[in-house]
This record gives C-alpha cells, sequence and structure tokens, in this order.
C-alpha cells in the first residue's frame, strides 16, 4: 500500500518536472531561470553541469514512478512510451538537437497523461472465458 501512494506521487511530480526541466535550458529561458534561481540562492543548479545531472535525475525518477505506478495498474506501455520520450530528451540535449529535445517532450507528456488515465480507468480483460466444471 506505501509503494502505490509513493508511485503515484513520484509519476505526477516527477513527470512534470521532467517536462519542465528541459524549457529552463532553452537559450531563450536561460537569462530567465539564472535570475530566478540567484534570487533564491541557488544559483549553482544553473551551471551545466549541474543542470545535466539534474535533468537526469528528474527523468529518472519520473521514470520510477511511472513504473510503481505500473506495477499497480498492470499497464507498462506508459513506462515504455516514457523511457522513449526520455531517451529523445537525453539525446536532444546531449546531441544539442532542439528537434529531439522537445520532440522528446511529446511522448514524455503523452506517458504521463496515459499513466494517469491507467490509474483511473481499472484493468479489465477483453475476453473472458469461463470454463464449466464437470460434476465429479
Amino acid at each position: 500500500m506505501v509503494f502505490k501512494s509513493i508511485g503515484r506521487w513520484l509519476a505526477s511530480a516527477a513527470g512534470l518536472l521532467a517536462v519542465v526541466a528541459p524549457k529552463g535550458l532553452c537559450p531563450i529561458c536561460v537569462a530567465a531561470s539564472g535570475g530566478m534561481l540567484t534570487s533564491l540562492g541557488l544559483g549553482f543548479l544553473a551551471v551545466e553541469q549541474n543542470v545535466r545531472w539534474i535533468l537526469i535525475g528528474t527523468l529518472s525518477i519520473g521514470l520510477a514512478g511511472m513504473l510503481f505506478s505500473a506495477r499497480g495498474h498492470r499497464r507498462y506501455w506508459p513506462v515504455a512510451l516514457g523511457a522513449l520520450g526520455a531517451g529523445l530528451v537525453l539525446s536532444g540535449r546531449f546531441l544539442r538537437v532542439d528537434g529531439l529535445l522537445y520532440g522528446g517532450m511529446v511522448p514524455l507528456m503523452a506517458a504521463t497523461v496515459g499513466d494517469l488515465w491507467a490509474r483511473r480507468h481499472p484493468w479489465a480483460p477483453l475476453v473472458q472465458l469461463r470454463l464449466k466444471r464437470r460434476g465429479v
């Protein structure tokens, strides 16, 4: 029961962080992010080496949350979609290809929405077989 509540929190919070984190890394937003972080006393987070690890950490936490959530609702396609999106975001970030970076956010958002949908709709088999027992 505890793992279910941890999975819900991790999947929701980290999924949003993983999508929002690369937004602060775009060239237009760097000045705004740097100013905001410095005013909060967190200016060291705006350093390139630190941002790389923060992005990896938030994506890992988001995928772990989706995995915990998937164990509860038994649908693993949001985890696979989230892993694809995380791979695209990391590839775009490290290769400095904006199309991959922002394109990877689409599967991440779809995985987050799909995970929320899967939690709200209980799993039901498409086909139910009933076997009749013969009297012995």
